[in-house]
């Protein structure tokens, strides 16, 4: 009968035991749960004094009716370069890490006539490449015409993250893109982020286009800067 009495006692232990082990398994799974269903609903978010978005996100104020962004001014850094195009009347600041290469290039169509000058930026550390084209006068509204149409109709490179921002007093439209091909259609190391802004002259006449190619691991700082450019850009005539 006391045999019987310390056997009854030792399933009870065992029990209480083995009770207590599943509810902090239990607890462990259900916080685990917990943790990532947070993490899915509430994704983390770049603070906007960050120094990435400190730049490029727009406050309330500085979108229109219209929806078109209007960049935050910021302080240029003191050692950024100064381009300056006498010939079709522009200029704009750059980082002092970009290297201009060589002289502008002058493009002409079948016949011989020029139609557009190009400017190549390169940045070697970052492996970032910024082409600026001036579409001379007249093919230059004509060219910004049927980019903005593509952006109407959301087609092309205007098909899914594109917007309209003010630039030099101009209203200009801008794309973003990912590719991980080459032209030839070779894999790359790493996919490049392209972006595209087309916006006209002074003049109405005559259009620029930049476009940023940029490593996908560093598309945030890159864009940062190109934004930064963009408000040092200015129309002399």
């Amino acid at each position: 009968m006391k045999r019987n009495g310390y056997i009854l006692i030792i399933v009870i232990i065992l029990l209480l035991i083995a009770g207590i082990s599943l509810f902090f398994i239990h607890k462990s799974i259900k916080t685990n749960i917990s943790n990532n269903n947070s993490k899915d609903q509430y994704p983390s978010v770049t603070p906007k004094n960050s120094p990435i978005s400190s730049v490029i996100t727009p406050t309330p104020d500085s979108v229109s009716s219209a929806g078109i962004i209007t960049l935050q001014k910021e302080i240029i850094p003191s050692d950024w370069k100064l381009y300056t195009n006498e010939k079709y009347g522009f200029r704009f600041q750059y980082p002092s890490t970009w290297v201009k290469d060589g002289e502008d290039a002058d493009i002409t169509d079948l016949s011989g006539n020029l139609t557009a000058t190009e400017i190549n930026f390169t940045d070697a550390l970052s492996k970032t490449t910024l082409l600026i084209t001036y579409h001379i006068a007249p093919k230059g509204a004509a060219f910004y015409q049927y980019e903005m149409s593509l952006f109407n109709s959301s087609k092309g490179i205007f098909e899914k993250d594109s917007k309209q921002i003010m630039i030099a007093g101009s209203k200009a439209i801008e794309a973003k893109t990912v590719i991980s091909r080459n032209g030839k259609g070779d894999i790359l190391n790493q996919p490049l982020s392209i972006v595209i802004v087309d916006f006209l002259d002074k003049a109405q006449t005559g259009a620029v286009e930049l476009e940023l190619h940029a490593p996908l691991s560093n598309v945030s700082t890159q864009v940062s800067k190109l934004d930064q450019l963009l408000l040092t850009f200015k129309f002399t005539h």
